[in-house]
Order: C-alpha cells, then structure tokens, then sequence
C-alpha cells in the first residue's frame, strides 16, 4: 500500500488535467504533496512548461524544474508522496519510466492511463513503489475524507 491519502477531489482534478493535456499535447504530471507528518495529500502539484517536456508517448520534467518543486516543499514542510504522470494506453511503466523515473527507496508512481478518456477513481490507475533497487506494483492510495487541497504549478520559473 502507498501509506497516504487521496481525496477524491484530487483524483478528480488530476484527471481533469489529464484529459484537457491529453487532447492537444499528449502526457502530463505532476507530484502529491501532504503536510510532514500527515498521511493526507493536501498539495497538488501540476507540472507547466518551462523545462517540462510533453508529447504523445512522453512526458519529461527537467532537473532545474524537480528542484523549484522540491525547494518549495521544503521550505513549506510539505512530503512529496508521489509523482503521477499519464499514458495514452494502458497503466504500466514503460521502459523510459523504469530508466528514468525518480528511483528513490519508498517513493510511489502512478500512472493515470487512457489520457484523453482517464478514470477520475484513483483505484483504475496503476501504483508502483520503489524497493530494493525496483518498481514493485503496489495498491492504491487510501481514500481521504480531507477534501480542501492547494493545486499549484511548478516548472523552473518557480511554483505559483
């Protein structure tokens, strides 16, 4: 299990997201964020465009852009849960995931699949953690009852 909470009001923003990038650019992320100390995301992350790459079967977010949303979160005593990111299929990491994904003991991936169409029930996307030097396949998040979220978003320019 992932050990934190998500509201369905933030599943339901990530999808929304999901699908308006879906239409016209292709893949789209972001990060889930909690208060230290809490199990519940309170922070929704979306990735913008500076530094951040989107196109059918890719989605990429520069160093110098992870580090602007990783700063803030530190300096706001925020926990960075996971990262999403979508698929214009199914829910599975592909091998650029595997390579390239932040392969961090503990840390959780979902992949929100179908983007033009996706599931706004957190519990249709895949979930992944990362343990002993792999991607194992996880349950989902749990669901929260904590419905008030911040949606920010973060690219090298900064987190607005």
């Amino acid at each position: 299990m992932t050990g934190f909470e998500l509201s369905a009001d933030v599943a339901t923003a990530v999808a929304e997201t999901v699908r308006e990038v879906g239409e016209s650019l292709g893949e789209t992320g972001g990060f889930l964020l909690g208060s230290e100390g809490s199990d519940a995301v309170s922070v929704l992350a979306l990735a913008g465009d500076r530094g951040i790459s989107r196109r059918r079967d890719l989605f990429m977010v520069s160093g110098a852009a992870l580090a602007t949303l990783f700063e803030w979160a530190d300096e706001r005593s925020l926990t960075i849960f996971a990262q999403w990111h979508s698929h214009r299929r199914g829910a599975f990491l592909s091998l650029t995931d595997l390579e390239y994904g932040l392969n961090v003991p503990g840390f959780h991936s979902a992949v929100v699949p179908f983007y033009r169409k996706p599931s706004h029930d957190f519990l249709d996307w895949g979930w992944w953690t990362y343990e002993a030097g792999k991607w194992t396949a996880t349950r989902p998040a749990r669901y929260s009852t904590e419905d008030e979220f911040l949606q920010v978003t973060f690219d090298e320019e900064g987190v607005s």
